[in-house]
């Protein structure tokens, strides 16, 4: 069984290739950066000002290497769970 969470983060991925079209796209590259929650960013979260977030930043490019989405989103940062396939070049 899966984690309500960890199924919303990959049905949200999913969703964006769907609208995309996965023949389209060339890569997917995200940032993670954990900082402080800004004002604004603290009330849409509903968290004190200057706690700790994760900044994603999402961009999918097509196969000519053109930007077809980008997406910033900010996540309080209480915990924080990284999982990755590394390439081996």
């Amino acid at each position: 069984e899966m984690d309500p969470e960890k199924l919303e983060k990959k049905l949200a991925l999913r969703g964006i290739v769907a609208m995309v079209g996965k023949e389209r796209i060339g890569g997917i590259r995200q940032t993670m950066v954990i900082g402080r929650a800004s004002k604004d960013a603290a009330k849409h979260l509903k968290i004190p000002v200057g706690d700790p977030v994760a900044n994603i930043r999402r961009i999918v490019r097509d196969t000519a290497g053109t930007a077809v989405y980008v997406g910033n989103i900010v996540y309080p940062a209480d915990l924080i769970e990284m999982e990755m396939d590394m390439d081996k070049d």
